[in-house]
């Protein structure tokens, strides 16, 4: 887990959405369901191919630069999953060992 870690504070709430501060910050934020990012994901996914059918066609800025922002959310929130993916696997084989000496690994409990 990273060392910076930060408390976000809900301050109101939607069906798909949680606003809050983060670290008692003035300003606020917004956090995603996962419902609505797969949702989102799939809609951005649709765009780009319906954008893709458009070539030669000259793009306006704002598109490409919502595109574009949309690519980097997903991009940061999948290299997020990896991180937690690797830390959810050591936290289980951490455990498994722990389980393991109390018990006497494989070979069944210690006897004293």
């Amino acid at each position: 887990m990273p060392d910076d870690i930060h408390q976000f504070s809900v301050t109101y709430q939607e069906d798909q959405f949680l606003f809050g501060c983060l670290d008692e910050q003035p300003q606020s934020g917004v956090f995603l369901a996962t419902e609505y990012l797969l949702t989102l994901a799939n809609v951005l996914a649709a765009a780009k191919i319906r954008l893709g059918s458009l070539q030669g066609t000259p793009l306006p800025d704002a598109i490409t630069g919502l595109v574009g922002m949309l690519e980097e959310l997903f991009s940061a929130h999948d290299k997020l999953l990896a991180q937690e993916a690797l830390d959810y696997e050591r936290v289980r084989r951490e455990l498994k060992e722990a389980v393991d000496k109390l018990s006497g690994g494989d070979d069944g409990p210690k006897r004293a």
